[in-house]
């Protein structure tokens, strides 16, 4: 959620419109790419939770951070935002929970790319 509690949008398409200069491709190869690098950060940051290692976790999801607000993944963002203020002094339940987050807006971005490449295949038909 946003600040005024609205949804954010999963990714910005008109952020990522002005970045990849319109070309439907490149916007779907930046959202695939994101993908598959929040998967693995969010890996890593599992694997750093698994050793109880929270600042780890924070440094990953950091990562995951920026990297969605540069690439238009406008709700992974906001979800990585959200949980990295939280994640100070966490216990590992709430870690486990937070992670829980993430991981699910990493696969409702998977899903918004497959969706984008639908889309794009249904264009040059």
């Amino acid at each position: 959620m946003d600040d005024a509690g609205r949804r954010r949008p999963v990714v910005d398409l008109e952020h990522l419109t002005a970045i990849c200069g319109g070309d439907t491709r490149e916007i779907l190869g930046l959202v695939r790419l994101t993908v598959t690098i929040a998967g693995q950060r969010v890996n890593g940051a599992r694997a750093a939770a698994a050793r109880g290692d929270v600042g780890r976790v924070a440094e990953e999801l950091h990562d995951v951070k920026g990297m969605a607000a540069n690439a238009g993944a406008a709700e992974l963002h906001g979800v990585a935002v959200e949980i990295e203020a939280r994640l100070e002094g966490a216990s590992m339940e709430a870690v486990a929970a937070a992670l829980a987050e993430i991981e699910a807006a990493v696969e409702r971005l998977r899903a918004e790319a497959d969706a984008l490449h639908l889309r794009l295949r249904d264009r040059e038909a």
